[in-house]
């Protein structure tokens, strides 16, 4: 084994120094030693037995600091007070959270239950969206409506109108804007009503819809009514998310239609809604119970201390 460096003192009959780092010595038979070894130059093999003496130094400094300043030594009450917080969280790692899970929850809770209403938590296949639209004004009778936006002089103005506000869309707003819905709000607001009196253009309220939702259903259970008219469903089944339609027509107008997410059904009796569910009330569930588990206990240990009368007896 070859020894780098040597201790101030205790120089070997042929040690030659070349180098000290605090009371450690490089010797100059180490350098030469390591040169012939392994193929260094003078200057390499100095350079890598300095930065072994570097360290050695370094640990011991390190190990002197210690020694002198072993740091602060707990008195017996923080002491006592860091044992029961490593017991306390002892206690909730191994006994509380494993027996409140998320199927620990009562089907009853009040938060589940609430959590099973939500739309946002059990829904069916539901499309966050926005859109375009050109529609006669002042026009509320569905068929008034459908005879309108059927007839072609109609459609050729309602394409000429919406001309100029979609160009408008097309280069100020890419597809994948996260901001795309406001931001197509606010190209419509800036193209203002038009001149032609038989066209209105809005911008209905964002949402989130489901496409399948029916309003009349026969004997059998088909829908007859479907909530939405079936061009503007398919139009929109047919978009990648995101995803921006051409400009099509239904009874209720000319549409350009912007998807901006397509959310999976999770249905009721689904059991992983069920496990969705129940995740998203876990924390504030278990927050509660190991609320009343602590009080429980806080009763269990009080301690009342009766005061001295005032007479001292």
């Amino acid at each position: 084994m070859l020894v780098l460096v040597g201790c101030g003192g205790h120089e070997s009959r042929a040690a030659r120094p070349v180098a000290e780092v605090g009371e450690l010595v490089l010797d100059a038979a180490v350098v030469e030693h390591l040169a012939a070894r392994d193929g260094l130059s003078p200057e390499e093999a100095r350079a890598r037995a300095l930065d072994t003496l570097r360290l050695v130094a370094a640990g011991r400094e390190h190990h002197a600091r210690r020694a002198a300043d072993p740091g602060p030594v707990l008195t017996p009450r923080r002491a006592e007070h860091l044992r029961r917080a490593a017991l306390a969280r002892l206690w909730l790692t191994e006994r509380f959270e494993p027996a409140h899970g998320p199927q620990d929850i009562p089907d009853d809770d009040r938060r589940l239950t609430a959590a099973r209403a939500d739309p946002r938590m059990v829904h069916p296949e539901v499309h966050g969206l926005c859109q375009v639209v050109v529609e006669p004004p002042n026009v509320t009778d569905e068929d008034q409506m459908a005879a309108i936006t059927a007839d072609p002089a109609w459609r050729e103005a309602a394409s000429q109108a919406l001309a100029p506000v979609l160009a408008r869309i097309d280069r100020n707003v890419p597809v994948d804007d996260h901001e795309a819905c406001r931001l197509m709000k606010r190209e419509v607001e800036l193209s203002g009503p038009g001149d032609d009196p038989r066209l209105h253009i809005t911008f209905p309220r964002p949402g989130g819809f489901e496409l399948r939702a029916c309003e009349e259903h026969d004997d059998a259970g088909a829908c007859t009514k479907p909530r939405f008219a079936p061009a503007w469903t398919r139009e929109i089944e047919r978009l990648a998310v995101p995803g921006r339609s051409v400009p099509f027509f239904t009874p209720a107008g000319l549409h350009v239609v912007q998807v901006e997410q397509r959310l999976p059904a999770q249905l009721a009796d689904d059991p992983a809604t069920d496990r969705i569910v129940r995740e998203a009330v876990l924390d504030p569930w278990r927050a509660d119970q190991l609320g009343q588990r602590l009080e429980e206990l806080r009763r269990q240990r009080t301690v009342r201390v009766a005061g001295m009368p005032e007479d001292g007896g």
